[in-house]
């Protein structure tokens, strides 16, 4: 009886003992796989951290260069927004140039000169030089012969009367450091177009001053050259 009791308590101790083997082997196991699982999150956690920083010095380029204004193309843009500004141009009168109206106009003005623009006291006035828009609305250049004094430039409406014309003062302009100064009047055609007439002492007419250029410049006495006719431009 002794002996069998022995082996009973030897076997539950047995028993016990490969309980608690197992016990500590599945400790064990797990301890191991706990260590495993948060060595590899670490790992994942400090590559996922060492990625981000390595981005960021990118993200802030990219911000930086986004956030800059780009002035090279703001100049070139501003550079060619200036070249593109296009100018209008002059208006133009609605009325066909008529040569032989200008020339009887430009020839009674001439003749009746000191009654249209008086002139300064105690002189006269020199050549003058003709401004027309269309026919009927002209400019009237004068200057005083004999004095020093500043120009003055007359607009005129210009109607015929029977066989003579008949001239009405619109504006009038004086003469000013670097432009006409308006005195008087409204000026309705500085805007406009205009034909310039001076007198050639060539050919003794009033021309065109296009048409008188190029008739100077075939002479090889254009406003540009010497005595010799030779052009004094480089």
């Amino acid at each position: 009886m002794i002996q069998n009791n022995t082996k009973g308590k030897n076997k539950s101790g047995i028993i016990l003992l490969i309980l608690a083997v197992i016990l500590l082997i599945g400790a064990v196991y797990f301890v191991t796989k706990k260590k495993t699982s948060d060595t590899s999150q670490s790992s994942f956690n400090i590559n996922a951290d060492s990625t981000q920083k390595l981005k960021t010095p990118s993200n802030a380029e990219n911000l930086n260069e986004n956030s800059l204004p780009n002035t090279a193309s703001s100049n070139v843009n501003s550079n060619n927004n200036s070249s593109d500004e296009v100018i209008p141009p002059d208006k133009t009168s609605n009325e066909t140039p008529d040569e032989a109206l200008r020339q009887k106009i430009i020839a009674y003005v001439n003749q009746n000169l000191d009654k249209i623009a008086p002139p300064p006291k105690n002189d006269t006035w020199d050549t003058p030089s003709f401004y027309f828009v269309g026919n009927s609305k002209v400019y009237l250049e004068l200057y005083g012969a004999n004095t020093d004094l500043v120009g003055v430039e007359i607009l005129f409406d210009v109607q015929k009367d029977g066989n003579s014309f008949k001239l009405n003062e619109l504006a009038r302009y004086k003469e000013g450091e670097e432009d006409w100064i308006l005195s008087s009047g409204k000026d309705d055609y500085s805007d406009y177009a205009q034909d310039d007439y001076e007198y050639n002492e060539q050919t003794k007419k009033w021309e065109k001053l296009d048409d008188m250029g190029a008739q100077d410049s075939s002479n090889g006495q254009g406003t540009d050259s010497n005595s010799n006719g030779n052009s004094i431009l480089p």
